[in-house]
């Protein structure tokens, strides 16, 4: 992922993809995990541990949440597959479902399609598409401007070729996951990725302003650009 939205960069077949996000917001923080294995053939499945939060005031420990929407945390299956379509384009479909890990399972997920343009020689890539997700999972709003479709998008622009890149994503809609999260993303080894960014909610949703730190481990280290949840 950018930080929020799926890069649709495939792991290779064989091999594993790890990834830990961590926010820290006012008064709390919250965790992510993705772990997806490559299929062959531009697939690969995987599972997200998401939604783990702590809470840091003086009665605080891990919060559960089964009566407000988005139930927290949850536990998902995930799969993405990619076509490739010219030398610079493709396009991905993905998918998680799961449930809350909490007295009361509930049932979630997300569904998105992600169209795809990267241009090695400068640098860059550029990621969009459509996308709709329970409540259960994204908690109650809009995807976009009062529909059950909602827009996600991201950006990676390389500063130091194999190093250093700028990046970025977005999610359209009034819910807690309607935010974009500006930041940049740094090769630490040739696998291993340290990516930090700020957390901004957008007009009406239910986000909060947190600082997004995050640790991946790219099998396919500088073969593919630097990438760093909620999809993966």
């Amino acid at each position: 992922n950018f930080f929020n939205v799926a890069s649709s960069d495939i792991t290779p077949h064989g091999k594993l993809f790890f990834q830990e996000q961590v926010n820290f917001a006012d008064g709390m923080q919250q965790s992510n995990t993705t772990l997806d294995l490559g299929l062959g053939h531009n697939a690969e499945v995987g599972i997200n541990l998401n939604g783990f939060g702590l809470d840091h005031g003086p009665d605080g420990g891990l919060i559960l949440n089964d009566s407000i929407q988005p139930y927290a945390p949850f536990i998902l299956l995930n799969a993405q597959k990619r076509f490739e379509l010219g030398e610079k384009t493709a396009v991905s479909f993905g998918a998680q479902g799961g449930i809350s890990s909490t007295a009361n399972a509930r049932q979630g997920g997300l569904v998105y399609c992600n169209f795809i343009y990267r241009n090695e020689e400068r640098g860059l890539k550029l990621v969009a598409g459509p996308y709709h997700a329970s409540s259960s999972y994204f908690g109650e709003g809009d995807l976009l401007l009062g529909h059950d479709v909602g827009l996600q998008a991201g950006v990676e622009k390389s500063l130091v070729r194999d190093k250093l890149m700028l990046q970025a994503d977005y999610i359209s809609g009034s819910h807690t996951l309607g935010e974009v999260v500006p930041g940049a993303a740094y090769n630490l080894t040739a696998h291993w990725i340290l990516a930090c960014g700020y957390q901004i909610p957008t007009g009406g949703s239910t986000s909060v302003n947190a600082l997004v730190f995050e640790v991946t481990y790219n099998p396919s280290g500088q073969e593919k650009a630097p990438h760093a949840h909620h999809e993966g």
